[in-house]
């Protein structure tokens, strides 16, 4: 037993003076950093210990300590990655160290005190803490890897493989305690409490965790392909599938239940199940349509896992290709990872390919799954989303109807391919209809005239909201927008804006319109409250229950003057007052006095992408028919745009200054 605890005691102690080394290094970095003093501060207890001889008797303390110490060290680590958002160089050598870093403690544990239990030894919040660590870093991990849609065509496979990782850390964080149940012998007087304990749900970081798993299996769903590895492939996007169903639906009982009103939103967790339970009953039915039409029209392809066809002597049958004869789920897969250019293009190859690309459901498909990564939609390209709420067609009412009377009516009424080939960015440019020939001339003639830099009005709460200033990012990007000066117009109560260079050719003026000053401003941004904007004047409701608003007399005043507006919507929130926003643009668009049909850009407007921002952002799509766009009668755009980086900003300048007859040319 004393070769025992000698044994322990070295081995301890040798890792113990190898972290105090690197815990040095790390604050010569940064000394004021609470984490490395706090790391610091117990390693000098535990040097002192063994200086003055000790004997690792109380190993359970001693292991507890150094893992405080990993959490500590580890975390300072974690933040620079962060920090930095994950450099493609040099991050997945440094993950995989914290991670073994992060292992450790448990490895020590069956090391030293191969007998015991982990959790006995280093307690649960410990054992918790360590998974929960791993999770979390993989996910902001993942978070960020997201965004960079292209990394991830190039290392899909370390994607998924980093999301699984994830995916089974936390879930070992979720069972290292056990659920209570409430019978046994348990007490608790307060039935909310009980429910939640009863849930597995501890504390705001089990209720994280589950946000966290959830999202990680939807991003695994999205990506998972048929690859070399297509079996074990397709049970691990099963299981992706269930257990993140599972966890988000436990997640939204427990905060729309128990912990109501306590500000966990379940907006993000919510879209994720409806649109992961209709992408899941559309995939089965779109299999099933094409296996029903093919056995129907195509008799003579047969699939390569058919082995019963036996071939008639002298009789030749068509020959086929080798796609055409793969299993309908393989075919389906596929196409859904082909573009829809390269869809249209397999379509042209053969008459059984034009038939199979044309299945409405399998662009219903489509619209379900892209829709929500469009970065623009414009009144000339916003998809009838009535649509997508047609009950699902049944298993008797599939492809077949195509071929019967009721053929024109009914692809008329759900033509989702039309739909989507127009809304989708890299498809709709053919959809916007071309100028007549008179109208060519009129511009021709309109740019040999000089004409005034055109104004707009720009106005919303995602200038005030967000945790990044759009209006003071705009004024200091001179490489996304110079400012080429303040004119000399002004308009009382509001001033002369500021004009900005677009291309380096078209200069253009722009009027923020805030609700109120920047005090009361800053502080409802920190409380997170809304403002009483001095800009309207309420004047009641109309028969629809909608509010009424009057622009004061200063507002009036610019729109009379500008042409075009700006309005910047909050897309981190699903919240607001949808009502009073749409009542606002309708007041600022029907201005009285001014009788032209002014165009409206929309900026569906973010703080950052950075992995620490956990808020879903709101689709353009979805944002255009929150604010009710599709109803007004001037051209409009919704624009996805970072405030921190302006990114979307030139696209959505680009079509309102072409709206305001700009001629759009090259840059010189």
């Amino acid at each position: 037993m004393a070769d025992d605890y000698r044994r322990q005691g070295l081995e301890l102690e040798r890792r113990i003076f190898e972290l105090d080394i690197k815990c040095s290094s790390l604050r010569a970095e940064k000394q004021d950093d609470d984490y490395l003093q706090n790391a610091s501060a117990i390693l000098d207890k535990l040097k002192g210990f063994y200086r003055q001889g000790g004997e690792s008797s109380n190993l359970s303390k001693l292991l507890q300590d150094y893992t405080q110490v990993i959490l500590d060290i580890t975390f300072y680590e974690e933040n620079k990655l962060v920090d930095q958002e994950f450099p493609e160089d040099c991050s997945p050598f440094k993950i995989q160290q914290l991670l073994q870093d992060l292992t450790e403690p448990e490895v020590l544990v069956a090391r030293l005190a191969p007998a015991q239990e982990v959790q006995s030894v280093l307690g649960l919040e410990l054992l918790e803490c360590l998974y929960w660590r791993r999770g979390a870093l993989l996910y902001m991990y993942c978070h960020t890897l997201h965004q960079r849609k292209q990394w991830i065509k190039k290392n899909k496979e370390t994607f998924l493989k980093c999301i699984q990782e994830g995916v089974r850390y936390l879930m070992r964080m979720l069972q290292v305690r056990n659920s209570v149940k409430l019978n046994d012998g348990v007490v608790l007087h307060d039935s909310a409490t009980a429910s939640i304990l009863s849930e597995g749900i501890f504390s705001d970081t089990h209720l994280l965790t589950m946000m966290y798993i959830g999202e990680m299996c939807f991003w695994a769903v999205k990506y998972e392909d048929c690859s070399a590895d297509t079996t074990d492939r397709k049970e691990d996007r099963l299981q992706f599938r269930d257990i993140g169903t599972q966890i988000l639906n436990k997640y939204v009982l427990a905060c729309e239940g128990p912990l109501q009103g306590q500000g966990w939103n379940t907006e993000n967790a919510k879209e994720i199940l409806i649109m992961t339970e209709k992408i899941q009953q559309l995939e089965s039915l779109v299999i099933r349509s094409l296996q029903r039409f093919k056995r129907r029209y195509f008799p003579h392809v047969v699939n390569n896992d058919d082995f019963t066809k036996v071939e008639e002597p002298g009789k030749e049958e068509p020959r086929e290709g080798f796609l055409e004869i793969l299993p309908m789920g393989l075919q389906f897969l596929i196409m859904s990872f082909l573009s829809p250019v390269d869809i249209c293009h397999l379509g042209a190859t053969s008459r059984y390919w034009r038939a199979m690309v044309r299945d409405p459901l399998l662009w219903r498909y489509f619209l379900l799954r892209d829709m929500p990564y469009w970065s623009s939609i414009d009144h000339l390209t916003m998809p009838q989303l009535d649509l997508l709420d047609v009950p699902l067609i049944s298993e008797d009412e599939n492809l077949e109807d195509r071929e019967e009377g009721d053929l024109k009516e009914r692809e008329w009424k759900l033509d989702y391919m039309s739909e989507y080939l127009k809304g989708c960015p890299s498809c709709r440019q053919q959809w916007v209809p071309t100028r007549p020939a008179y109208g060519v001339v009129t511009s021709f003639l309109q740019y040999l005239v000089p004409s005034s830099e055109p104004r707009y009005a720009m106005f919303g709460p995602g200038m005030e909201q967000l945790d990044v200033s759009l209006v003071t990012r705009l004024m200091h990007s001179p490489d996304v927008l110079p400012v080429s000066g303040t004119p000399q117009r002004q308009i009382n109560g509001v001033g002369s804006g500021i004009s900005y260079i677009f291309n380096n050719q078209h200069k253009f003026n722009i009027l923020t319109l805030y609700s109120t000053n920047r005090a009361e401003r800053e502080r409802a941004r920190v409380q997170q409250q809304s403002t009483s904007s001095k800009l309207f004047t309420f004047e009641g409701t109309d028969e629809s229950g909608l509010p009424v608003y009057s622009p004061a007399p200063q507002v009036q005043q610019v729109c009379q003057v500008v042409d075009g507006f700006i309005y910047v919507a909050n897309a981190e929130s699903a919240g607001g007052d949808e009502k009073e926003e749409v009542a606002q643009i309708r007041a600022v668009l029907n201005c009285e006095g001014d009788h032209k049909a002014k165009p409206l850009l929309v900026l569906c407007c973010i703080s950052r992408e950075q992995p620490e921002t956990h808020s879903t952002r709101t689709p353009c799509v979805y944002m255009a028919k929150r604010l009710r766009l599709p109803q007004l009668s001037l051209p409009w755009m919704v624009q996805d745009t970072v405030a921190e980086s302006l990114s979307g900003l030139l696209d959505g300048v680009s079509w309102l200054l072409g709206c305001s007859g700009v001629r759009m040319g090259a840059s010189h």
